[in-house]
């Protein structure tokens, strides 16, 4: 069994590339689950979706999906780890954390 408490608490330490904040807190990660015994499902979307530059910032948005990967990895009962982007999301401010990603960026806490 996955403790997907745990799983949030390892991706809180993983940053999304375009802003330097944690894809946690900007919602980006809005579906973790044991799909089967230690099989750990992710649903995610990403920040450089609809930016004029995708093509230049695409390989740091797949750096940003592999650092979910191995962060999810070094949970205890995780055999496998399945990751979706999906770029027409759900993202919406209900999914962000206790941030306004506004005033993070601007660097009001």
């Amino acid at each position: 069994m996955i403790n997907l408490d745990e799983v949030r608490d390892v991706l809180s330490g993983v940053s999304d590339s375009d802003l330097g904040l944690s894809v946690m807190d900007l919602g980006l990660i809005y579906g973790i689950s044991e799909v089967s015994d230690g099989n750990l499902g992710i649903r995610m979307t990403l920040t450089g979706a609809d930016d004029p530059m995708y093509d230049r910032i695409c390989r740091f948005e797949e750096d940003a999906v592999l650092q979910v990967v191995k962060q999810a990895w070094r949970v205890s009962g995780v055999r496998s780890v399945r990751v979706d982007v999906e770029w027409e999301s759900p993202l919406t401010n209900a999914f962000m954390g206790d941030h306004d990603p506004f005033l993070m960026v601007n660097g009001v806490r």
